[in-house]
């Protein structure tokens, strides 16, 4: 796991390249912003629920515990050098494959989600001390707030979050209001329990496949559509990916299509071009398509094609 990983996930983030305007008679080439059924949250939170019940980190578990919880403190304030952060990444995941190994993929399951629940009570905390005090986004986000409640939520916070208010906000999973406080919508929430899901798996090898059993699929294919559709911040490359991921999750997802609007607003439009043509083909007729191809070609005639980046 790279230093650069630790971080809420949200591993290796780029800004998005504006996508410009387009005409009125024209569809704009972006994904349509969509949610995942609430009623199919409700049940995931109550099965979670269900799981956690009665469970309490002991042994093993409860040493992973704390070197996390050091680890996420660390993050806060002023960033630590490179060598300490290699040497605490080592010592964590020393610490998740001990763990791992002694307790299975269950407990390690049931440990996620204790994390998690102390993890968005500490969030909730620090949200609600900051309207409170009012106007405390930007003090928040240089981990120096004021002396008060609001401190004292944040140092609680920290140990469970660690610096992921700073990649959440750039994520747009949480916002800053006009008042410079802190809000987090009702939709997010859901996607806070994916990243932070995603964030924890990063502590184990990678031979075994945490993702696979930290998140059920409603999960997984949720966390690749919040990748590609939602993410203010993920690079094209991180994006592609997630393309192939959900396309093997969800064979019937417009994965040509998702390509070209990725290349498209990151101004590769000559690649997105052939990725409308191609989804075209697939769906003859498709007005909004049509559209895309038009404004691509436009693009394409005006602008140097960037090298085109591959998925791996």
């Amino acid at each position: 796991m790279r230093a650069a990983n630790l971080g809420l996930l949200l591993p290796a983030l780029i800004c998005l390249a504006p996508c410009g305007c387009h005409k009125a008679d024209q569809a704009e080439v972006a994904f349509a912003k969509r949610f995942p059924d609430p009623g199919r949250v409700r049940t995931l939170v109550e099965k979670d629920a269900r799981e956690l019940a009665g469970y309490t980190p002991a042994g093993a578990e409860k040493e992973l515990v704390a070197v996390y919880t050091g680890f996420n403190h660390m993050l806060v304030g002023k960033p630590p050098d490179p060598r300490t952060i290699e040497s605490n990444i080592k010592k964590l995941q020393e610490k998740a494959g001990h763990a791992l190994a002694e307790g299975g993929k269950q407990k390690m399951h049931k440990l996620c989600l204790w994390l998690l629940q102390r993890f968005a009570a500490d969030l909730d905390e620090l949200i609600g001390a900051g309207a409170k005090t009012g106007g405390s986004a930007q003090a928040l986000l240089k981990g120096h707030p004021p002396e008060g409640i609001l401190s004292q939520a944040l140092e609680k916070f920290a140990g469970s979050g660690g610096d992921f208010l700073r990649h959440a906000v750039s994520a747009g999973l949480i916002s800053v209001s006009p008042k410079n406080d802190l809000k987090l919508g009702k939709d997010a929430k859901f996607f806070v329990r994916l990243a932070f899901k995603v964030h924890f798996a990063q502590v184990f090898p990678d031979q075994s496949r945490p993702i696979e059993w930290l998140l059920d699929e409603f999960e997984r294919k949720w966390y690749y559509i919040w990748v590609i559709e939602h993410s203010q911040t993920a690079s094209t490359l991180r994006k592609l990916d997630a393309i192939e991921k959900l396309r093997r999750l969800d064979p019937g997802y417009a994965d040509l299509t998702a390509r070209g609007i990725v290349h498209f607003r990151h101004a590769n439009y000559r690649t997105a071009l052939i990725d409308f043509q191609q989804a075209l083909k697939k769906h003859p007729g498709d007005a909004r398509l049509k559209s895309f191809i038009d404004q691509a070609r436009q693009r394409a005639k005006k602008n140097p094609e960037k090298k085109k980046p591959q998925a791996h």
